[in-house]
C-alpha cells in the first residue's frame, strides 16, 4: 500500500514538473525578441573607461535597507576605473546606493566604497530550474584615494596581461 501511495505521488509530482517546464518552454519561446541586425558598432572604443573581466566575491549592502548579502551569492563580473559590473542574485532598480567590499585576492583587506546601479538585465539561465542572475552596471560613487591607489595599481597589471572586456556597459 505504501509502495502505491509513493508510485502516484512520485507520479503526480511528475506531471506538475512536466505541465510546470511545458509552460516555461511556451513563454521562452513567445517572449525571445525577433529582428534583423541593421548596423554593426565596429569603431573605436566609445567608453571613458574600458572594462577588464575579473571574477571575485562581492559582498554588498544596499544602504537603505541594510540587507547583506554573503560573499557565495554575488561576484563581480568585470571592473573599470569608473564601476564594476556585477553578477547579483536579485534585480536591483537604477539609481539604488549600494555599500560594497570586493575581494580581490585571499590576502589582505578588501577594496570596499559606495556606488549607485546604473543598469541592470538578467542573464539567460542555463536550464529552467537554474537560480537567476542579474548583471548589474554599479558606477563608483565614493571610493577612498588609497583605494583607488590600489584599483588602478590592479588595472595596470590587468592592461598588461589582458584585454579590455567587451562584455558589460555602464557604470
Amino acid at each position: 500500500m505504501m509502495i502505491l501511495v509513493a508510485l502516484v505521488s512520485a507520479g503526480v509530482l511528475a506531471v506538475i514538473l512536466g505541465l510546470t517546464l511545458r509552460e516555461e518552454r511556451h513563454v521562452e519561446r513567445t517572449n525571445r525578441p525577433t529582428g534583423t541586425v541593421e548596423a554593426v558598432w565596429d569603431g573605436p572604443e566609445r567608453r571613458q573607461h574600458p572594462r577588464y573581466r575579473f571574477s571575485c566575491p562581492l559582498r554588498y549592502r544596499q544602504s537603505v535597507t541594510g540587507t547583506t548579502h554573503s560573499l557565495t551569492h554575488a561576484r563581480v563580473w568585470n571592473v573599470s576605473s569608473g564601476g564594476l559590473a556585477l553578477r547579483l542574485p536579485e534585480r536591483l532598480a537604477r539609481g539604488t546606493q549600494l555599500e560594497f567590499e570586493v575581494v580581490w585576492q585571499s590576502q589582505g583587506p578588501p577594496f570596499c566604497g559606495r556606488g549607485e546601479v546604473m543598469w541592470a538585465r538578467e542573464l539567460r539561465r542555463l536550464h529552467l530550474l537554474a537560480p537567476r542572475v542579474f548583471l548589474t552596471g554599479l558606477k563608483f560613487r565614493e571610493v577612498s584615494p588609497n583605494e583607488l591607489t590600489t584599483l588602478h595599481q590592479l588595472l595596470t597589471t590587468a592592461q598588461l596581461n589582458a584585454q579590455p572586456s567587451a562584455q558589460g556597459n555602464g557604470a
